[in-house]
């Protein structure tokens, strides 16, 4: 009798740990009032945009770091499109959104959640076939490549350096959101065969078919990536080192985009409700916004639709300015992907709008 009250009681504290554990899980999770943002039209002033210093025509979105402990970003829509729905237990949500060549729009979504007392990340992609405003989910079909035997393909880059006996393996540019390099095989030897969740791989061969180092590089739609280096030992391949690491940790994935920012509500105060937002030149470090953040060299402005349309745009990959060079490369983040803005860019300059490019 005895022994069964110290079972049951041994049983009720147990049961009483794990509820309190439960709980204190439950309430460590601080639910956040969720902003929706629709990528194509204006964009709520709890929400900060940063122009991509090294893609252009891209834009990273984010919840203010000051308010992230009270609000997150929701549902992810464009022009009233639902893609991605929120979620009650995440923490914080980052997107990143940029107009591809043939104007195929492409937007990428990370999501942090809440799981009791651990967290995950989530990648989500979005993209549309060229000319279209038609979003599907990005899907990318892993290809086998064997390091022995594989050449140029329509997909697949082979990069050959003979100086240094490096081979570079990739996807080519134009397919990196339709495939992905899957299995790795030398020869008879599989080097990498997991795909589950895989969005990117890279493969590099150093040292020639007489001393063999490979190095694989494969990143996760878990945020998680990994490097592994092979070296051939006593006629097969060994696995040498392994380095685990984590992208998209941060709502950009440059620096220092955090510091060159605007703020969609010091634009708001100043011009009030009806502006749009116009890229115009403005003195380095001339203002800051109310986040304390210092313009960049491309400071973001609003300016009354009747103004006339301005623009200096620089980054890694092109500088022009409207009246010297082509117009129709304006950018809109307020506006999403439409080309409303470009087109006006034009009529100010009384040139007539281009047809869209076909290659």
């Amino acid at each position: 009798m005895m022994i069964l009250y110290f079972v049951a009681l041994k049983s009720i504290i147990l049961l009483f740990t794990i509820t309190s554990s439960n709980h204190a899980s439950a309430i460590h999770h601080r639910k956040r009032i969720p902003i929706n943002l629709d990528i194509a039209k204006e964009i709520p002033y709890e929400i900060k945009v940063i122009m991509s210093e090294k893609t252009a025509r891209g834009f990273y979105y984010y919840m203010k770091r000051s308010i992230i402990t009270a609000y997150r970003i929701g549902d992810v829509l464009f022009d009233g499109k639902l893609l991605c729905p929120g979620n009650s237990m995440d923490f914080d949500r980052f997107v990143f959104s940029v107009t591809l060549p043939r104007r195929r729009k492409y937007i990428r979504i990370v999501s942090k959640t809440r799981l009791g007392n651990s967290s995950e990340r989530k990648i989500v992609e979005f993209i549309t076939e060229p000319f279209s405003l038609t979003f599907h989910e990005v899907v990318r079909k892993p290809v086998e490549i064997d390091i022995l035997t594989q050449m140029d393909t329509e997909v697949i880059n082979v990069d050959e350096e003979v100086s240094s006996r490096t081979v570079k393996f990739s996807v080519r540019e134009d397919f990196e959101h339709q495939a992905t390099i899957g299995v790795v095989r030398y020869g008879a030897s599989v080097l990498n065969r997991k795909v589950r969740g895989l969005i990117y791989r890279s493969v590099v061969w150093k040292g020639g078919v007489i001393n063999p180092h490979i190095t694989i590089i494969s990143k996760y739609n878990d945020g998680t990536t990994i490097e592994t280096n092979y070296s051939f030992e006593d006629d097969d391949f060994v696995l040498h080192s392994k380095k685990l690491g984590q992208c998209y940790l941060k709502p950009w994935d440059e620096e220092p985009a955090g510091d060159e920012s605007y703020d969609s509500e010091a634009l708001r105060r100043k011009n009030g409700p009806g502006y749009s937002y116009d890229v115009d030149s403005m003195p380095q470090g001339t203002s800051k916004d109310h986040d304390g953040a210092a313009p960049s060299e491309v400071a973001i402005n609003a300016s009354k639709r009747t103004k006339p349309v301005r623009h200096l745009f620089k980054n890694t990959e092109y500088e022009w300015d409207v009246g010297n060079h082509d117009p129709s490369r304006a950018i809109y983040p307020m506006s999403g992907f439409y080309h409303d803005f470009e087109r006006e860019a034009y009529k100010v300059q009384g040139l007539s709008f281009p047809e869209p490019d076909s290659d």
